[in-house]
């Protein structure tokens, strides 16, 4: 058994694809229980079209729900932009033959801010990863923690911030 841990997607982000997390309840193909406060509906609509555009590995669309100045920080403690977020969801979907992803929307706390979302995210699929020559193809998991900042634009909700609190993978090789 192998263990690292690249980064999300994503969410969504980001933050999410062999950094792909997401650890809970919901499949992103099923409609999202709405079991966090009535003011959130919104949120789950943003996460639900993060989520289809994973499935899809459509990197443009994930992008789209991104501000410009988005920024993560991951679970080391690393700053990455908006295009490098971009970098690693193109370069993790390369790495990937098939996913589940499953998510659930633990708290939306509105603050003068933006509105702060926690988030589980769970990914469980089949890929590969290359180590000096070989190219080692195994099952995966990964489970992701984060917290969102999301704030209000003119195109509606976007995600600002990331903090990634948990990001665990784990590989199986075959």
């Amino acid at each position: 058994m192998c263990y690292f841990s690249p980064k999300t997607l994503i969410a969504a982000s980001s933050a999410l694809v062999i950094s792909l997390t997401l650890g809970a309840t919901q499949s992103f193909a099923d409609t999202p229980k709405n079991d966090v406060p009535a003011a959130t509906p919104s949120f789950v609509t943003q996460y639900q079209g993060i989520n289809d555009a994973i499935v899809k590995r459509d990197v443009d669309k994930i992008m789209s729900y991104f501000t410009d100045d988005f920024t993560e920080t991951n679970s080391v403690g690393a700053t990455v932009d908006r295009e490098q977020e971009r970098k690693q969801y193109q370069s993790e979907f390369g790495k990937i033959k098939s996913m589940n992803v499953h998510y659930s929307i633990q708290d939306c706390i509105p603050t003068p801010a933006g509105t702060y979302c926690d988030v589980k995210f769970h990914l469980d699929g089949i890929g590969f990863k290359r180590i000096l020559f070989m190219k080692v193809q195994g099952a995966f998991t990964n489970d992701l923690i984060v917290r969102d900042l999301w704030i209000q634009t003119a195109d509606g909700p976007r995600l600002k911030s990331r903090l990634t609190l948990l990001d665990q993978t784990k590989i199986n090789t075959e």
